[in-house]
């Protein structure tokens, strides 16, 4: 939500609607091979950034030969993953880990590789298989737990191990399970006085004997001194949801994910579950933060810049220089569980004062000016028709209070 602000702090709301106007039709393909809408953009990004550790995007302004820009602004974000950025590639103290860095450790230079590696490149890159980006230009997102750590690191990296063991684990009852289904009986020969051994034919040779099984069926035809078996897996292994529920706890922990999220196990109670939510939400604005500040701020900022040097949209002289890309960033907000109970403490908490209607609105991951405009365009054409609905009604005084 663009906020440009006035030298009197106001928003200047002109501007703010022309800058939401450019993004909206840049982000129907903000990216340079126009495959992707700027939703799928950020998933894709997140994606990567989650799985692999890292995310790498480049920002590409201006006109540059081979790309068509969405929208009139010309900007667009090439994506491109962690393994274009070889760990193998240095030179020196500077280079290291296919980035540079100065004296400060600061990134200065990202050297991508022209290929993917699994296009037959060979483990040693030379120059001419990578090209250098200037660092200003490079979007890094990275979970990054160490200081001066440069390239990140998967969450999964701690419960791989673990996973791996789940699925072997779950494979095994399977196949148990399977060869339980299947009954397996057996003959089993003792050797009693009066066995004579197995039947032979003319030539000497062993008679081969057939033991059909059917539902209520009686076997007479045993010989003396033997017996029918079965044998018994002990399957299905009652016990195999129980490890499996501990395993995934550990699972949860391990990449801060809540358990019911990653088990698809949402058995609680209504305070149980959110207390869950509530406390694995702070780890989801976390990570949301982390996101924004690392992609989504920076390309808002970069898409601004240009806009203006463009004429697209200009910046008008009454902006505050250094304000013209202010924005609020809406993130995902914490479901309901209960909306009854939910919509209760809302209410609540606005007609104490402890909480604004605007906030409300934030919170449910509205905007308070389109919401607005929506229920005052819908009163007035539900006016015109002569028509009265519970959200304008007058409601009588009860005992004083509306």
């Amino acid at each position: 939500e663009p906020q440009p602000r006035r030298a009197d702090g106001t928003i200047h709301e002109a501007y703010a609607a022309a800058l939401r106007t450019a993004w909206q039709q840049h982000n129907l393909r903000p990216e340079v091979t126009g495959r992707h809408t700027g939703a799928k953009v950020q998933r894709l990004a997140a994606l990567t950034w989650l799985r692999d550790g890292e995310a790498f995007a480049q920002q590409v302004p201006g006109k540059v030969p081979g790309v068509a820009h969405s929208g009139p602004v010309p900007f667009s974000l090439e994506l491109f993953e962690p393994d274009l950025v070889p760990y193998s590639y240095q030179n020196g103290d500077r280079i290291y880990q296919g980035i540079e860095r100065n004296a400060w450790g600061r990134p200065v230079t990202y050297f991508v590789l022209k290929r993917h590696p699994s296009e037959g490149m060979s483990a040693v890159y030379g120059s001419g298989d990578v090209k250098a980006i200037p660092a200003d230009r490079v979007l890094h997102l990275a979970l990054l737990d160490r200081i001066g750590q440069m390239r990140g690191v998967t969450e999964f990296a701690s419960i791989i191990t673990r996973l791996d063991d789940i699925k072997d684990y779950e494979e095994s009852e399977r196949v148990a399970a399977k060869v339980a289904a299947s009954l397996t009986a057996y003959v089993k020969k003792n050797a009693p006085d009066g066995y004579s051994g197995p039947e032979l034919d003319a030539d000497g040779n062993k008679v081969a004997r057939s033991l059909n099984m059917a539902p209520g069926m009686v076997i007479d035809s045993l010989a003396v001194g033997e017996e029918i078996g079965l044998i018994d897996s002990n399957r299905p292994n009652p016990n195999v949801v129980t490890f499996r529920m501990g395993q995934l706890r550990a699972v949860a922990a391990g990449v801060g994910a809540s358990y019911s999220s990653i088990a698809r196990d949402y058995n609680g109670t209504f305070s149980a579950q959110r207390q869950e939510l509530v406390e694995q939400w702070v780890n989801y604005a976390t990570l949301t933060d982390e996101f924004v500040g690392q992609l989504i701020q920076p390309t808002w900022a970069s898409f601004v810049y240009v806009a203006d040097l463009s004429g697209v949209v200009p910046r008008p002289r009454d902006v505050v220089v250094g304000s013209e890309d202010d924005a609020l960033y809406l993130a995902q907000t914490m479901p309901w569980i209960d909306p009854a109970k939910e919509a209760a403490a809302y209410v609540a908490l606005v007609r104490a004062g402890f909480a604004s209607e605007v906030e409300v609105i934030r919170k449910r991951g509205g905007n308070p000016r389109d919401l607005l405009e929506q229920v005052s365009q819908w009163r007035k054409e539900a006016e015109e028709k002569g028509l009265i609905f519970s959200s304008n009604a007058e409601y009588p005084e009860v005992g004083g209070v509306p």
